[in-house]
């Protein structure tokens, strides 16, 4: 009995009275929250910090970037400086195109033999990664005439078909390249719709927008903010011909060319200008990204004389340009120069061709930059040129 009593007394005394117990169980819990709580938190921090890394990881410039090409090609990002590019692409009039300094006009290499496009003088374009398209014609089924356009590369190499079309014109920054497409597109005497196609050289999709048939598209040109296609649009039949000029967003909803912005010069009427007639030729380019273009003031029969600067959405004369003694060589006709007046992606610097005799074989390729007083001569007996960017 007495030994019972004091085991029962040795388990009173050792075990904690009701309250205390409790106490006890509060503290455990509120210890293993603690415990949760502290191992969501280094749990927060370690997530905090991986995803810092990755973020600085993305944006460091030396991780690479997925891209997808297309079969043709697409472009390398290049950085495109403020000085006048050191190259000129041409076409000589001995029928073939060549790569020429572009301060003493020495022929660097020859690329290609020039074999010239159906209705007039041929378009040359070359992209920010060194490609040049240029067009011609060639003769595809049952001898019939074909517009294409072909790639080789500035540095010399294969020429490759790129698509058949004509009019090609590369943006600034290397993406789109611009051409006329259609049935018979670029050939004399169809009546078939042309269209303007837009090819994304990165992906390969393609947007087009069709014209109305008798209706031929030429001299497209780039705004410097790759977004807007300049263009010339000739409707009805000889002799009324009637000129316009029109600027397409190629963000634009494709399916017809009536969506492009015209811009509101006067319309020529007839094979030739008029003396005093205004047309526009191309984008200039603007550090502001303004619609802001070269026009060609013509002194009749088609002989365009001066350029000047014009305002894109108002067609109003913002200023001169460059003028030639003996006029601008236009391809020939009586409507707007033809790839004869390309600017450099900066908008800074112009080319264009000297009318300096009665044929080709004596026409002249001068270079004028922003703030020059005249035109300064390159190479002689050349047909047209364009720039070969920086960097290319």
């Amino acid at each position: 009995m007495v030994a019972t009593q004091e085991r029962e007394g040795a388990r009173t005394s050792t075990s904690p009275p009701p309250q205390d117990a409790e106490a006890l169980f509060k503290e455990a819990r509120q210890r293993e929250r603690r415990r949760r709580m502290a191992w969501i938190g280094v749990i927060a921090v370690a997530a905090l910090v991986i995803s810092l890394i990755v973020a600085l990881v993305g944006a460091s410039p030396s991780s690479p970037r997925a891209m997808p090409t297309a079969s043709t090609g697409g472009p390398s990002p290049k950085v495109i400086s403020g000085g006048m590019p050191s190259e000129i692409v041409a076409w000589s009039n001995a029928g073939t195109i060549e790569v020429l300094s572009a301060h003493n006009g020495h022929v660097i290499r020859t690329l290609a033999p020039y074999n010239g496009e159906g209705r007039g003088i041929s378009s040359l374009a070359v992209s920010i990664s060194g490609i040049l398209y240029f067009d011609e014609t060639t003769r595809g089924k049952h001898g019939l005439p074909v517009a294409v356009i072909n790639r080789v590369p500035v540095s010399g190499g294969a020429v490759r078909l790129f698509a058949k079309g004509c009019d090609p014109a590369v943006s600034p920054d290397g993406r789109f390249l611009a051409y006329v497409t259609g049935l018979a597109a670029c050939t004399p005497g169809y009546a078939a719709p042309e269209a303007i196609t837009v090819t994304n050289l990165v992906t390969g999709q393609r947007r087009s927008w069709p014209s109305s048939p008798w209706a031929t598209l030429d001299s497209l040109s780039w705004s410097s903010d790759s977004r807007y296609l300049s263009l010339h649009r000739e409707t009805g039949q000889p002799p009324e011909y009637v000129n316009s000029y029109l600027i397409l967003d190629r963000t634009a909803r494709p399916g017809s060319l009536r969506v492009a912005h015209l811009i509101p010069l006067p319309s020529s009427t007839g094979p030739y200008s008029l003396p005093g007639d205004i047309a526009w030729v191309g984008f200039l380019g603007s550090s502001k990204g303004g619609l802001e273009g070269v026009g060609q003031v013509t002194s009749g029969a088609g002989v365009p004389v001066k350029l000047v600067a014009l305002n894109g959405s108002s067609g109003r004369v913002l200023g001169n340009l460059a003028s030639l003694p003996n006029g601008i060589f236009n391809g020939g006709g009586g409507g707007p120069i033809v790839g004869t007046v390309p600017t450099d992606p900066t908008g800074k610097f112009l080319l264009l061709v000297g009318r300096d005799g009665g044929g080709a074989a004596t026409n002249t390729l001068y270079r004028w930059s922003i703030g020059d007083d005249q035109p300064t001569l390159v190479a002689k007996g050349v047909v047209g040129g364009v720039w070969v960017p920086n960097g290319a």
